[in-house]
């Protein structure tokens, strides 16, 4: 767009609180990337400016607001990571399950993001919940947790500790270990044979931003599903939300 920005990197829920607490004197006119369901609560709260985006008409409809209060710019998959060489020391098997995150093996071996800042932490128990009902997801998290070494604010700090060999397994959206891969980290991935969750990423423009960063904030919302936005969100390994589009190095 050959507009200037400047961002600060938060966890979905702690962008969302402070776009709530800066609502009658916003601080930035773009919220980008996150979990849909955390825009569904921003415009619920009257946090974001309604804007339908340029070619949202490509996009299947059940991933969009029909108020256009935000606009879905990719799709990412949970899938578990694992350190290859932490895995060779504990002549561990890869995880296939989610069960397996509470297998003894990985007792102070396992980083999980927490869900109350985290969106990837949050679809992770959404995906739980959905696939074994409420009761049986948080057993199963309870287990979980005696083997879990560190719970983070970020949801891409558990996949980084893995690629770096501090912990055998963490959960992440598939860019975060794409990315890693690609920088040629020991680190690899498998999907939970139970199945597994996704997010729809989205932006918004906030509402009441002042003016100057209004129109930076949509022209952004008015390229990312563009060919060249879309492209874009490939390059940080994101599914295209466009039908059509395909990043040709991804591995996922």
């Amino acid at each position: 767009t050959g507009v200037q920005a400047r961002f600060i990197r938060l966890g979905a829920g702690e962008i969302l609180a402070r776009v709530r607490a800066e609502k009658a004197n916003p601080q930035a006119g773009l919220w980008l990337a996150g979990a849909a369901d955390n825009f569904i609560q921003g415009a619920s709260e009257g946090l974001l400016a309604p804007h339908k985006a340029k070619g949202i008409e490509a996009v299947e409809p059940k991933y969009t607001d029909s108020k256009g209060a935000w606009t879905p710019i990719s799709l990412s998959p949970i899938v578990f990571a694992y350190s290859q060489d932490y895995l060779k020391n504990l002549k561990a098997q890869p995880p296939k399950s989610w069960k397996d995150f509470a297998d003894p093996v990985f007792a102070n071996a396992v980083a999980l993001a927490h869900p109350a800042a985290s969106g990837t932490a949050y679809v992770s128990l959404a995906t739980l919940v959905q696939l074994m009902g409420e009761d049986p997801a948080f057993a199963l998290m309870k287990q979980i947790d005696k083997n879990v070494v560190q719970y983070t604010r970020s949801g891409t700090a558990p996949s980084r500790m893995a690629a770096s060999n501090e912990v055998a397994l963490a959960t992440a959206f598939s860019q975060d270990v794409e990315a890693a891969i690609q920088q040629g980290y020991p680190l690899s991935f498998s999907f939970p044979e139970e199945g597994t969750g996704f997010e729809v990423n989205a932006a918004a423009i906030v509402a009441n931003a002042p003016e100057d960063q209004r129109q930076g904030a949509t022209a952004f919302i008015d390229w990312v599903l563009t060919e060249n936005g879309q492209k874009a969100m490939g390059l940080t390994f994101r599914g295209p939300i466009v039908p059509g589009f395909k990043n040709p190095d991804a591995k996922i």
